[in-house]
């Protein structure tokens, strides 16, 4: 399968679904994938400022990190209990949502 996110990638290559080859470059794709759209992103847009995302107020950098490993575990869970696990059986005809749902409560 196809999966667009470094972390999913790297689990994959972590519980052996790829080798760790494919997941280098997978990284490779994905990263120039990102830097291509971001330079479209700037054309598209007329070259307007993008803002820069940054933590809520309130919100420390260590806190910012441990939710971040938080929602990522979530999403790479997901795609190994629905679409990466051999042992699914009929659970993987959800995966797209499972994974769509998790994206978007992720967001």
């Amino acid at each position: 399968g196809r999966h667009v996110n470094p972390a999913v990638t790297f689990g994959l290559a972590l519980g052996g679904q790829i080798t760790v080859l494919t997941g280098i470059f997978y990284w490779i794709a994905q990263l120039l994938g990102a830097i291509v759209a971001a330079f479209i992103l700037k054309f598209v847009t007329g070259g307007l400022t993008i803002p820069i995302h940054s933590l809520a107020a309130g919100v420390g950098a260590i806190q910012g990190v441990i939710f971040e490993i938080i929602i990522t575990f979530a999403l790479v869970y997901t795609v190994y209990a629905t679409a990466a696990d051999p042992k699914k059986g009929a659970l993987g005809t959800i995966a797209p949502m499972a994974i769509g749902f998790i994206v978007g409560a992720n967001i």
